[in-house]
């Protein structure tokens, strides 16, 4: 909250959407994309372990720890 705001303009809306099981979703505030994450393949291999995931946060005035507590939210 920044002052001379209203509160209402600052509020933000996220949007998580994805896949649980596959440890994939993508995170949206607005129509803007915050944040991915993806399971981590390595070379040859056929079957990726589900306990590792790449988390790709982009650019931008976003609170990582926010980002973090959506996506253990969506994964358990």
């Amino acid at each position: 909250f920044l002052a001379g705001e209203d509160s209402a303009d600052s509020a933000c809306d996220f949007k998580v959407k994805g896949f649980p099981f596959q440890r994939s979703c993508t995170i949206y505030r607005g129509n803007e994309i915050v944040a991915e994450t993806s399971l981590m393949y390595k070379l040859h291999q056929l079957m990726p372990k589900r306990g590792k995931f790449r988390l790709t946060i982009f650019p931008g005035p976003v609170d990582h720890a926010l980002v973090a507590a959506l996506i253990v939210i969506f994964l358990d």
